[in-house]
C-alpha cells in the first residue's frame, strides 16, 4: 500500500533524528529536580521501629483482614 510505505518512510526519518534539547531547558529541569528533592527530604524522619508483632506484619503483607478471611475460606473449601 502506498500510504503504509509513505508512513514507514516518515517513521524511519523520525528515528534517525536525535532531538536537541537546549542547555537552558536541561538546566531548568535539573534545578526543578533539585528543588523537589530538597522539599521531599525536609519531611523525612528517622524510621521508627514497628510496634506490630510478626502476625500483624504477615497480615499486613497479605492485605489485612479481608484478604486473610478470603484465604481462610479458600483453605477450608480446598
Amino acid at each position: 500500500m502506498p500510504d503504509d510505505e509513505m508512513l514507514d518512510g516518515f517513521f524511519e526519518a523520525a528515528r534517525q533524528q536525535q532531538p536537541q534539547i537546549p542547555e537552558e531547558v536541561v538546566a531548568r529541569i535539573l534545578a526543578d529536580a533539585d528543588r523537589e528533592q530538597a522539599h521531599h527530604l525536609k519531611g523525612v524522619v528517622t524510621p521508627v521501629r514497628s510496634t506490630r508483632n510478626f502476625f500483624g506484619d504477615v497480615m499486613a503483607a497479605l492485605g489485612g483482614w479481608p484478604s486473610l478471611a478470603g484465604l481462610a475460606a479458600a483453605t477450608l473449601a480446598g
